[in-house]
């Protein structure tokens, strides 16, 4: 049997960092990761999903667990939006993201239906 986990939203401000100093790169990668927080919190998923696709092309973990999110028929419920999960996309994108090393990816995976 699947274990079940309480779904954590990994959309929060903890993306938002301290980016002076960095490349220009970086700090758009965390504007964008902000503007898809703000849009998942509006209830904007596609719209999120948008932004998270051109991130998660680059390979960037958290871009593509947060775009994981959007597919996981948990991470739909708790935010009780109207948009139809997809959990073979999920499971294939946190793959995706527990190989380019996000530490929640193998969790999210094994909470899937």
């Amino acid at each position: 049997m699947l274990s079940r986990v309480q779904p954590q939203p990994s959309l929060a401000p903890r993306f938002v960092s301290d980016t002076g100093g960095e490349e220009p790169m970086l700090a758009e990668t965390e504007r964008q990761l902000a503007m898809a927080e703000r849009l998942v919190a509006e209830g904007s998923i596609l719209a999120a999903r948008s932004v998270l696709t051109d991130l998660a092309g680059f390979g960037d973990a958290r871009a593509l667990f947060a775009l994981a999110e959007t597919f996981d028929p948990h991470m739909i419920a708790f935010w009780r939006v109207r948009v139809p999960p997809d959990p073979e996309e999920a499971r294939r994108l946190y793959a995706a993201a527990g190989e380019s090393g996000h530490l929640d990816a193998a969790r999210r995976l094994d909470a899937l239906p």
